[in-house]
């Protein structure tokens, strides 16, 4: 017996069974992948952006602003595929959760959309889709979307709440620098008494070569029942991102702490720990210490950061004489051998560092000279800037070299799959 719609060449259109009606109609009225509006939108401006890689630019800043605008573009159809797909409703969303991206990332094969074999760094791709519950905020879900450029992705982060039900976005963020197209970490904090919690982004600029790059960091709160996530705090920073990528983060209810590698002023030693620990008040913003995890890192950043951070971390009273010392020798770029590093023998918490500076404010000094600080340890990685000097301080005896060690405040934790702070503050 043949199937339903099998037919001879003898027999005609004229006298199909009916149930072959069925069946075609049901056929041709099933939307394939590639029909529905979402993803026609998506292929549509993937091929648009496409077109850029070879187009060529006569007009330079009128090429870069149409790549501008058809990365936004993509980035904004990408985005709107994604709410398709997203479970409808809280309850949804704990049945779905564990499928979705693997059901996310086969839609986007059928599409077409991701990155063939030897166009990685063209504009124009899917490269990137990671979608998780974070652990402090299960009733959301997290979306990081990335879309290919050369040597990187160009990502986007979405937050979604399911707190009322249907999913509501209260948080999109995206590169708003001229280094910062990649998501390098996210990080929420716990509810506070008010219900309210922070999101932490870290981003870093897309590139090919070179370990160096910048650090942005954005820093939202989130008020339920207020609206979507407001900016509180941002900031960028270099970073050395090699030697195992060196960088952690933590961020509670009212501050937030980031650690990572950067630039040295001692050419010796290439990069060292840097710290950015900020408290976050109703209305201010505040660098709180740690601001480095030993005396001669310190000596650094007093001499790196600008003296509205500094004058808190110097001596009252030598306060006058060391607000000119900064004003005279700490203007970027500064650089010079941290030559000695020696705890005080006769004055206890005290440490003699002396470093021989060889650029101020980008100037080759012709005769370098060594200067001496005093730098006071108050406990708990605080240091406070005491005296600065030509000559050598009393009661520091001694001619101990540098470490070259890094310290740091994280170990890695393996149960919590990431890095965690050892010191309490």
């Amino acid at each position: 017996m043949p199937p339903p719609c099998s037919h001879s060449p003898r027999v005609t259109a004229k006298i199909l069974r009916p149930s072959c009606f069925l069946f075609l109609s049901l056929l041709l009225s099933t939307p394939s992948p590639a029909q529905d509006p979402a993803t026609k939108k998506l292929v549509t401006e993937a091929n648009r952006l496409h077109e850029t890689n070879s187009s060529p630019d006569f007009d330079l800043k009128k090429a870069t602003q149409d790549k501008k605008d058809s990365v936004g573009a993509f980035s904004d159809a990408l985005r709107d595929w994604v709410e398709s797909r997203l479970p409808s409703s809280k309850s949804a969303l704990g049945a779905q959760s564990s499928s979705l991206q693997n059901r996310l990332n086969d839609d986007l094969k059928r599409a077409k959309v991701l990155p063939p074999v030897g166009k990685m760094d063209d504009y124009g791709y899917v490269n990137r889709l990671e979608i998780f519950q974070p652990r402090e905020f299960p009733e959301a879900l997290a979306v990081v979307a990335g879309i290919t450029m050369p040597c990187g992705t160009y990502d986007s982060f979405y937050v979604y709440d399911y707190s009322g039900g249907p999913p509501l976005r209260v948080l999109q963020s995206r590169s708003s620098r001229e280094h910062d197209e990649g998501i390098r970490a996210i990080y929420f904090s716990n509810r506070d008494t008010s219900g309210g919690r922070l999101i932490l982004t870290l981003r870093t600029g897309v590139q090919c070569g070179s370990s160096w790059n910048r650090l942005s960091y954005d820093l939202f709160r989130l008020i339920p029942g207020t609206g979507p996530a407001v900016p509180v705090f941002s900031g960028e920073h270099g970073i050395w991102l090699a030697d195992g990528d060196v960088l952690h983060a933590q961020v509670t209810s009212d501050e937030f702490l980031i650690e990572f590698r950067d630039q040295s002023i001692n050419p010796r030693f290439r990069n060292r720990t840097h710290l950015l620990r900020y408290s976050i008040g109703p209305s201010a913003v505040e660098r709180i210490d740690p601001v480095a995890l030993q005396p001669q890192d310190f000596v650094d950043e007093w001499l790196t950061r600008p003296w509205s951070e500094m004058i808190s971390r110097s001596f009252a009273d030598n306060r006058d004489d060391l607000e000119k010392w900064h004003d005279t020798i700490a203007r970027n770029p500064v650089a010079g051998n941290i030559d000695v590093v020696q705890p005080c023998r006769d004055v206890p918490d005290n440490w003699k560092v002396a470093v021989t500076l060889n650029w101020i404010g980008g100037k080759k000094l012709p005769n370098p000279r060594p200067v001496y600080f005093l730098v006071h340890e108050l406990g708990k990685y605080r240091f406070a800037m005491a005296a600065i000097g030509n000559r050598e301080p009393d009661g520091c005896p001694g001619k101990t070299p540098p470490v070259s060690a890094n310290p740091s405040l994280f170990e890695t934790d393996a149960q919590k799959n990431g890095s965690v702070p050892v010191v309490p503050f």
